[in-house]
């Protein structure tokens, strides 16, 4: 469960490690399908929790 709190900033990777999906590159490698499934789950749990997602500019605007 994420620890998360008004204001929060989630910062979140992709999980690719750094490959470049291009030549040479296996589709296994660089088949994002789990981060992209868990973020969903994050999202739809918080929004549960009663969070909502703004832009950074949004935040420091209103924590003014």
């Amino acid at each position: 469960m994420l620890d998360a709190q008004p204001g929060s900033i989630l910062v979140l990777h992709d999980g690719n490690r750094g490959i470049i999906c291009t030549g040479g590159i296996t589709a296994s490698q660089c088949d994002r399908s789990q981060e992209v499934g868990a973020l969903a789950l994050i999202v739809e749990n918080l929004r549960r929790r009663g969070y909502r997602f703004v832009t950074v500019p949004e935040l420091i605007q209103e924590d003014s």
